[in-house]
């Protein structure tokens, strides 16, 4: 009988710790907050605000008014310095939608702390671009 209440004691503690361990990460969230943009593009880059890059996950636009855009991720180290394309893949065309578009990028995985969106006119006519965007999802 004791052997059994052993077991049973050595389940349950581990079942306390794998809980424990496995709900560190539960609030680990990112930037995810959405910051707004309203701006004039083209054919040449316009640009949002750095913002904190606080994870791996993508980064995410609503584009509410205006025409398509196409959709670059941009990293830097501080708050000096230059930007770098960290795009991951072929940027996305995004035109204006009810629903997130999300930009898949290697900011977090290259090391830098913050990111950007760089937003070039898809039809390469110039009008104002505005909606919506964030470093890090869900």
């Amino acid at each position: 009988m004791i052997k059994v209440e052993q077991i049973i004691t050595g389940v349950m503690a581990a079942a306390t710790i794998a809980t424990t361990v496995l709900s560190l990460n539960v609030n680990a969230a990112g930037n995810y907050t959405d910051t707004g943009y309203s701006f004039k593009v083209s054919t040449s880059s316009k640009y949002t605000d750095f913002r904190e890059k606080l994870d791996d996950t993508l980064a995410s636009i609503k584009v509410t008014s205006g025409d398509y855009v196409i959709a670059r991720v941009y990293g830097k180290t501080g708050i000096l310095g230059g930007k770098a394309d960290c795009t991951y893949g072929i940027p996305k065309t995004v035109g204006v939608s009810s629903t997130y578009t999300f930009l898949p990028n290697t900011v977090y995985e290259d090391g830098y702390s913050y990111a950007c969106l760089g937003l070039t006119s898809a039809s390469g006519t110039s009008f104002t671009s505005a909606g919506v965007w964030s470093p890090d999802s869900v």
